[in-house]
């Protein structure tokens, strides 16, 4: 994710802030077992969508056409259809609260998905709870071709997605962010969208408007100036949909 990252917590010396890129060094093996994260290879390079579902009917008769002999013209309309088959990562934003319902039917539905979820304690009438909550509230990544994509939106949990441009890079950062959360390291969220930043809307209703951060009850806002009168006014707003100026 461009505009996130994770803080590692010490008792000791506080909080140390690392980007995803400087996550700690850990060993790497083949698959991460871990709650919500379909299949367990899904962060490998070279992860294959092939490996953890049957073909369809598609897929076999791509298959049986390509071992048999075809004209160049043929050739061609099997390699534009492959390429409209092509899975890409997508970044998921999903309804208040819907984040594990979410990947519970992305995995029923046999579309490889992963949502950070971390351990949290809490104290109930002198009870302590641990509930695995998302790392990235509002936020689940899935990886998947266009069918599948409208598979996910047929769950009705997804408010917006966006195509991840750089697939590979995304993976790298979400199997350290994975790794982390497999040695139970005590990750915090962060973002670079900092209070006073000059940004601007990217998508939806209020493309291009541009505004201040304000920060207010651990909520995004963005604040629009009169600057004549020394006053403005600000709405909530999702960080996703903001960009640095």
């Amino acid at each position: 994710m461009a505009n996130s990252g994770v803080q590692l917590e010490s008792e000791e010396t506080g909080c140390v802030s690392a980007g995803v890129s400087d996550a700690a060094v850990v060993q790497v093996t083949d698959s991460i077992q871990l709650p919500y994260l379909y299949p367990a290879n899904l962060l490998q390079p070279g992860f294959s969508e092939l490996s953890v579902r049957e073909p369809s009917y598609r897929e076999r008769e791509f298959m049986e056409l390509m071992e048999q002999e075809v004209t160049e013209q043929g050739s061609l309309e099997q390699e534009i259809e492959a390429n409209l088959d092509e899975p890409y990562w997508w970044l998921v934003y999903t309804k208040s609260r819907q984040e594990k319902k979410l990947a519970e039917q992305l995995a029923s539905r046999q579309v490889p998905h992963f949502l950070p979820v971390v351990k949290r304690k809490s104290l109930t009438r002198g009870k302590t709870r641990i509930a695995e909550i998302p790392l990235f509230s509002g936020y689940l990544f899935f990886h998947g071709n266009d069918q599948q994509r409208i598979k996910a939106l047929q769950t009705n949990r997804i408010v917006a997605m966006t195509q991840v441009t750089d697939g590979e890079q995304l993976r790298g950062d979400l199997r350290r962010i994975a790794e982390l959360i497999a040695l139970d390291a005590p990750l915090t969220p962060e973002s670079r969208l900092v209070e006073g930043q000059r940004v601007r809307v990217k998508a939806g209703l209020f493309a291009g408007y541009e505004g201040t951060v304000l920060k207010r009850r651990g909520k995004t806002r963005l604040f629009v100036a009169v600057e004549y009168m020394e006053m403005g006014a600000s709405m909530e707003i999702q960080d996703y949909l903001l960009e640095p100026v």
